[in-house]
């Protein structure tokens, strides 16, 4: 059909008028392709699996957030700066950049990025594939409406020539010739031959139908009228060695689209058990943070002033009768606001951490996902097997 769907398209190429509507075999496969919806979604996975694809390679890279807050606080609050209760309005600032890395988890993360690649290939072969089943049904219908097309000639003509043995008939009854009942039979066979035509052009209806509804292209009035395709010069070389059924199969086997996307959907699947069982061992992360924040409740040091504060008396008769009182020096810090920037400056802070985290009961999530990866394998190995069958059957 692949051979046939090119030959046609170069020669009734060349012998299309462009003054008419007509369609060569190439024009059809290319405007059912535009406009095939089920293509279009099929399009639409590929797409979807390159999302996947890029989602699990950037999975290998840290995990960066930020964080900003702003609170403000009446009454009895915690000042964040000195963790004391105070009665006042505090307004505060909070900032905060947080990372995460995984270091190791069992190979996981390549065995999604592997998964997801052998997957979007398989996409690309089911595209392939959907392009190919879709290439040949319009093959089936224009060769269809050829067909029929040449059915209605032979049935136009066969009226012709009934036509033409009525009118010799007549004449031979006028000339008394033949007797009458040879025109009624004439009649009667003409009659038939219009309604094959009638039938014919009603089939041909339904071929340049089917076709157009594969092409996709709206209805009008005069659709049907107007709509047709070449009839193209093709000859076949009937020298060619025959093959086998069996030798058709095989190479039939190694190029199907179906066949291969069938095979990478396997592989595929063989990834993501390899993914589920890594979410059995242990995993190493690494996590890092920076952090610092501001409170208009919070005071510094700007200076200090000495005072001479009473610390005790000296007395004679064991403290009976005090007599001096003892005064010492004291230095008593003196507070100012505390600039933003400053504040900022000041309580910056660092943290990293290297996390071990190790599976102990998981309310069995890890197995259920196992399990469902290698039922999801067995159903792409069924879905294989029986697309080899259905490729033998039509082969045979």
């Amino acid at each position: 059909f692949l051979c046939l769907f090119y030959a046609t398209s170069i020669i009734a190429g060349e012998n299309a008028d462009s003054s008419a509507s007509f369609y060569t075999l190439r024009q059809c496969v290319d405007i059912a392709i535009k406009n095939n919806i089920q293509l279009k979604q099929t399009a639409l996975n590929i797409e979807s699996s390159e999302v996947s694809l890029r989602s699990a390679r950037e999975a290998l890279y840290p995990n960066v957030n930020a964080n900003a807050s702003g609170t403000m606080s009446r009454g009895l609050a915690v000042n964040p700066v000195t963790n004391t209760i105070q009665d006042q309005t505090i307004f505060s600032n909070n900032f905060q950049i947080t990372g995460n890395l995984t270091l190791f988890n069992n190979f996981r993360l390549h065995s999604v990025i592997s998964q997801n690649s052998t997957l979007k290939e398989a996409t690309k072969y089911e595209y392939k594939d959907a392009e190919y089943t879709l290439t040949l049904n319009v093959i089936n219908a224009y060769l269809q409406m050829l067909f029929n097309k040449e059915l209605l000639k032979v049935a136009q003509n066969q009226v012709e020539l009934t036509d033409m043995q009525l009118q010799r008939t007549q004449r031979l009854v006028n000339a008394g010739t033949l007797a009458e009942g040879n025109l009624y039979d004439i009649r009667s066979q003409k009659a038939a031959n219009e309604l094959n035509v009638a039938n014919n052009q009603s089939q041909l209806n339904i071929a340049k139908l089917n076709l157009l509804q594969l092409m996709n292209l709206p209805l009008g009035d005069n659709t049907l009228k107007d709509f047709d395709i070449e009839a193209p010069l093709v000859s076949l070389d009937s020298t060619e060695k025959e093959d086998s059924p069996f030798e058709i199969y095989k190479t039939a086997e190694k190029q199907q689209p179906i066949i291969k996307g069938g095979e990478l959907r396997i592989r595929s699947s063989n990834w993501s058990i390899r993914a589920a069982e890594a979410n059995k061992y242990p995993r190493l992360t690494l996590s890092a943070s920076v952090f610092t924040l501001y409170s208009s409740a919070a005071q510094r040091r700007i200076g200090s002033r000495s005072l001479v504060v009473p610390f005790g008396y000296t007395s004679t008769d064991n403290g009976a009768t005090p007599l001096d009182i003892v005064y010492i020096p004291q230095t008593i810090p003196v507070t100012g606001a505390y600039p933003y920037a400053e504040q900022l400056k000041n309580n910056f802070s660092q943290n990293i951490s290297l996390n071990l985290i190790i599976p102990i009961y998981g309310n069995y999530q890890a197995r259920a996902a196992v399990q469902n990866a290698r039922i999801t394998k067995k159903s792409a190995e069924l879905t294989l097997e029986s697309n080899k069958v259905q490729l033998r059957n039509r082969i045979e």
